[in-house]
């Protein structure tokens, strides 16, 4: 019986611990700083560089709109999308 709790005890630990490592890679991000054009696109402010787009998450974007910007935030990437919280943005020099 002590055998057969210390199994299930086992399983359930190393289930526990499989469970968080697929997860982690989703929860990290990437900080990164990218220069590009800020664009609003309807509801979307993406920020247009010479390797892609990337659309941007936080306040006060849209008072950049038309401008060169350099972005510094958190990276995440869904499917073809590349996705921004930005911590930081303030005019390119």
């Amino acid at each position: 019986m002590r055998h057969l709790r210390a199994a299930k005890f086992f399983v359930l630990l190393v289930a526990f611990f499989c469970a968080l490592t697929s997860l982690a890679p989703l929860a990290m991000a990437d900080e990164v700083t990218v220069t590009g054009q800020l664009q609003v696109l309807g509801d979307e402010v993406v920020l247009e560089t010479d390797s892609g787009e990337y659309i941007l998450e936080g306040d006060n974007l849209e008072q950049f709109a038309g401008q060169t910007v350099s972005v510094t935030g958190a990276l995440t990437e869904s499917g073809e999308d590349k996705v921004i919280e930005v911590k930081d943005i303030k005019p390119a020099q």
